[in-house]
């Protein structure tokens, strides 16, 4: 039955990409943009590719091992989640905004991105020995906005498409924010001024 249902598949898969057996090309995560006007996959080897969905190369980029991949409603925001510390913001065109170290450890666990690209949502985990978890939610210049501490990692995190709400998961519960009040607040506190 599984043959039959592959060589089904056949006739209506596109096309593909293949790389040599032993290659460090192994793709980490793929998203189509909303507006379907490129797709992006990212791998191992340090490099975020997007194509037409016709196959047409539109630019490579290299930003270090891709771990999460988040477009923007509007399709021109890309949040990319690397293993090397690092988050980074690109525009459609492959342009990168901004990048920073988020963490002395290495993964960036999860991402997220509002409609516009407005906030951008990212769990971390801050320090390996006795280390802490952490979202964070940058704006597109790439200002941290606020952040939230906590003993246990946020393996999921998402935003409302409108911006107002942020919601991080972590083993022991889940977690969420009103964006504008925490916002807000964070501005206000000691930890906006200490940074």
């Amino acid at each position: 039955m599984m043959q039959f249902i592959r060589e089904h598949l056949y006739s209506v898969m596109i096309y593909s990409f293949s790389f040599y057996r032993g290659n460090p090309y192994t793709s980490q995560d793929v998203a189509i943009a909303p507006d379907e006007g490129y797709f992006l996959f990212g791998s191992q080897n340090t490099q975020v590719h997007s194509y037409t969905l016709e196959g047409e190369l539109l630019w490579i980029r290299d930003v270090g091992p891709v771990s999460s991949i988040a477009i923007s409603h509007d399709s021109e925001y890309i949040l990319l989640g690397t293993s090397l510390h690092t988050p980074y913001l690109l525009d459609r065109e492959g342009t990168i905004l901004w990048e920073k170290t988020v963490t002395n450890a290495f993964f960036v666990d999860d991402i997220a991105i509002s409609d516009h690209g407005e906030y951008c949502v990212v769990g971390v985990q801050k320090g390996s020995f006795l280390p802490l978890f952490a979202v964070q939610v940058y704006n597109t210049q790439g200002i941290l906005l606020w952040e939230y501490e906590a003993e246990h990692s946020f393996i999921a995190v998402t935003i409302s498409d409108n911006g107002q709400f942020v919601i991080a998961g972590c083993s022991e519960q889940v977690l969420f924010f009103d964006n504008s009040q925490a916002i807000q607040e964070y501005a206000s506190s000691e930890c906006s001024q200490a940074e």
